[in-house]
């Protein structure tokens, strides 16, 4: 799952990994001029995009944050995959708490019961973490990179900003991959076992 993605970087990912992906533009970047996105990249083909326009815009340069959903199969089990990107921490909390609820509502009205979902939620407070970890847990999802540590280092700081999620799934292991420099942002990578129930 990758965010502020255009498609063409998308696509050059995808051939060099070797795998299909799902691409979705929130908006055009006010700088760069370019498509303002989310993707998802499988080796399972995608199917049935769907986007979940989340309320309230940037406060500073007015884009809006979407998450991206898609169908796929493995092992004959149905799963939606989601990738999200919230607003940064200058929008206010309720704000931003109201884009988790829309979040949440959209993945309760996602076509199957098994999802994965991850992305940059631009968490840079615990009270923050709280808010859309128990709002995704109202909705069965649970956080699997729980224990990740950090994803951002910043002015001698370190936040948690990136998580994922997941509903008929367990976690076998989780953590973030540091010291690249492709992104500000540390990756988040999970082994998980597909739970045989949903119970």
């Amino acid at each position: 799952m990758l965010q502020e993605m255009d498609e063409p970087a998308t696509a050059e990912i995808a051939e060099r990994l070797g795998v299909e992906f799902l691409y979705a533009a929130a908006s055009t970047h006010p700088q760069t001029d370019r498509d303002f996105g989310n993707a998802i990249l499988s080796r399972w083909k995608l199917t049935t995009p769907e986007v979940v326009h989340l309320p309230h815009v940037a406060a500073v340069q007015g884009q809006p944050r979407i998450a991206l959903a898609a169908s796929l199969e493995i092992g004959g089990r149905a799963i939606s995959a989601v990738s999200v990107h919230t607003e940064t921490p200058v929008l206010s909390h309720r704000k931003r708490l109201g884009q988790f609820i829309e979040l949440g509502e959209g993945i309760t009205a996602l076509r199957h019961d098994r999802v994965i979902l991850g992305g940059d939620f631009n968490t840079a407070s615990s009270r923050s973490i709280q808010a859309v970890t128990e709002e995704l847990a109202r909705r069965g999802l649970h956080r699997m990179s729980a224990g990740s540590g950090p994803t951002l280092r910043r002015a001698r700081r370190d936040f948690v900003l990136d998580h994922l999620f997941a509903k008929g799934f367990a976690p076998a292991a989780t953590g973030a991959v540091r010291g690249l420099d492709v992104s500000d942002h540390a990756p988040l990578w999970a082994d998980v076992d597909m739970l045989s129930t949903l119970d």
